[in-house]
């Protein structure tokens, strides 16, 4: 278990590690602290509640987690996720039962994080098919930028359960704009505009930070709160009290019941968010070079939400923004993200007064701008021309999830259900791809891989950590990947994904990768895919 204590291999400290990671800590920390307010009250939370989770589980995935750069704390879609688990418990929005409950909820998705970790289960998270992340990603971006429109126009919206109703309520809101509130609306748009600006012209600068200080200037100066505008308000001085995750009721319900009830939803969770901590650690291993141990991340995530539970924290995950921040800073070790928490720390103390004057507006404007990021249609797109199916699956899980808005957890079910039946439909007809049957042969600088079967989603991050282990442990002294697939009778487009996953790993250490078959079929999946160019 010492294993897991990441925290022992800091020392001794390096003075030149630790100046690059007090840099890049408190540069990170300027960007957590406004973005962490902003994802509290899209979980539905009092904005020190996002404060909060920019605490302990800042400090915990540090020390417990794999990654030296991975950037744990309140992220957008776990806070879309959790805010759409929690209004089915708490339909009346009791604030107090609100937040117990999403205590619980971390506490419940820390535990099965380290029961998978601890047990090398997190290939599980193989079974939440690509086409079913993107299009569930899609649509749960766009119910979080609808979600937050209300706030830029300062008018009510009753959010109503289902899509129809969903837009019902908006168009209801839009029909009441003249009750707009001028200073609200223009505060907001003219917040969106600097995010975007600075991200675009300054990308090392948190370009959320400028927009609060503006509007928090502008809001103070301009009696922003006298005039009608909304602001965040009082937020409580101190760092949060230790409150024990399970010793409350709601109504009827007893906490072994309600904790029965969250455990689907907190798996849903764990998947969703495991699969962007991927996708990040992926990210992060290509740029530094560091071994990558999905079971052991699972383990310091896991840690984090648990320790984060105990000290009033809903559900965290990894953040591919302050990674990257963390990354563009030059932060070398896990004591960048120390020192963010505790920047963190000095705020809860000393400055909550100097937050008191920040627009609400300003909050939904860094939500809006940051799910941008996550919009991406042209994938949904791609998948389609490479496979009319798993296109078709993208699209079906993105309208469900739609449909049930505001609660999209359904939505990723749905589309996860389809998906699995499908696999197991392709199973029963052909054999899928068995890993320890792989043949791998090194021949001078040349690695080769032989592939028989079908290659599907279950299977193909598989495949990418095979390569990726075999080339580092050649120390990258390999010149060559050949992947013999003249045998592979069938795969998805998460095959195809995994290809340019794989090709753009070899490419940084001026790895060549070739893709061996004479099947038409296969052939033009993979040109359809845009990698023509691996073709041998």
């Amino acid at each position: 278990m010492f294993r897991f204590c990441t925290f022992a291999s800091w020392f001794p400290l390096n003075k030149d590690y630790l100046k690059a990671d007090l840099i890049a800590g408190v540069t990170v920390a300027l960007l957590l602290i406004p973005q962490s307010m902003a994802y509290a009250e899209l979980a539905g939370l009092d904005a020190h509640y996002g404060l909060y989770a920019a605490f302990v589980p800042v400090l915990l995935g540090a020390m417990f987690g794999s990654l030296r750069q991975l950037g744990t704390g309140p992220v957008a879609m776990t806070s879309i996720l959790t805010a759409s688990v929690l209004v089915k418990y708490i339909p009346d929005g009791n604030p107090e039962n609100y937040a117990k409950v999403a205590f619980l909820l971390a506490l419940i998705v820390g535990l099965i994080r380290i029961f998978i970790g601890c047990f090398r289960l997190a290939f599980v998270v193989n079974f939440l098919a690509n086409p079913v992340v993107q299009g569930f990603t899609n649509a749960g971006a766009l119910i979080i930028g609808l979600s937050q429109i209300n706030k830029i126009f300062a008018l009510p919206m009753e959010v109503e359960t289902g899509f129809a109703a969903y837009m019902i309520a908006l168009t209801s809101m839009f029909m009441q704009l003249e009750n707009l509130h001028i200073m609200t609306t223009l505060i907001g748009i003219v917040s969106i505009v600097v995010i975007m600006l600075v991200k675009k012209y300054k990308p090392r600068f948190p370009a959320m930070l400028v927009a609060v200080i503006l509007a928090s200037v502008f809001s103070y100066v301009l009696e922003f709160e006298a005039k009608g505008g909304s602001v965040v308000g009082e937020i409580p001085s101190g760092l949060p009290s230790i409150a024990v995750p399970w010793q409350f009721e709601v109504g009827s319900m007893d906490i072994f019941t309600l904790s029965l009830k969250l455990i689907p939803d907190a798996i849903l969770i764990t998947m969703i968010g495991f699969m962007e901590v991927l996708a990040v650690s992926k990210a992060v291993s290509l740029k530094t070079n560091q071994k990558l141990d999905f079971n052991h991340e699972m383990i310091g995530q896991g840690i984090s939400a648990v320790g984060g539970s105990f000290f009033q924290s809903y559900p965290t995950s990894g953040s591919f923004s302050r990674t990257a921040m963390n990354l563009m800073c030059g932060a070398k070790t896990a004591m960048s993200s120390v020192f963010t928490s505790i920047i963190v720390v000095i705020v809860l103390l000393f400055f909550t007064g100097w937050l008191y004057y920040l627009p609400k507006a300003t909050l939904a404007a860094g939500i809006i701008v940051s799910i941008l990021s996550l919009i991406n249609f042209k994938i949904i797109y791609q998948t389609w021309k490479v496979s009319r199916l798993d296109g078709g699956i993208a699209i079906f899980t993105f309208v469900a999830t739609m449909l049930c808005a505001p609660d999209i957890i359904n939505g990723v079910i749905i589309g996860g259900s389809i998906a699995l039946v499908l696999y197991v439909v392709k199973k029963v007809k052909g054999s899928p791809l068995k890993v320890k049957d792989l043949k791998l042969a090194m021949k001078g600088k040349t690695l080769s891989i032989e592939l028989k079967g079908g290659l599907y989603f279950p299977q193909s991050p598989v495949l990418e950590r095979l390569i990726q282990t075999k080339v580092k442990e050649n120390n990258y002294a390999i010149e060559r990947v050949v992947i013999d697939a003249s045998q592979l009778n069938e795969l998805d487009s998460s095959a195809i994904f995994s290809f340019s996953t794989i090709r753009t790993f070899l490419a940084s250490s001026n790895i060549v990768l070739e893709v061996k078959t004479e099947d038409r079929r296969i052939i033009e999946m993979i040109q359809r895919g845009g990698l023509g160019a691996v073709l041998a």
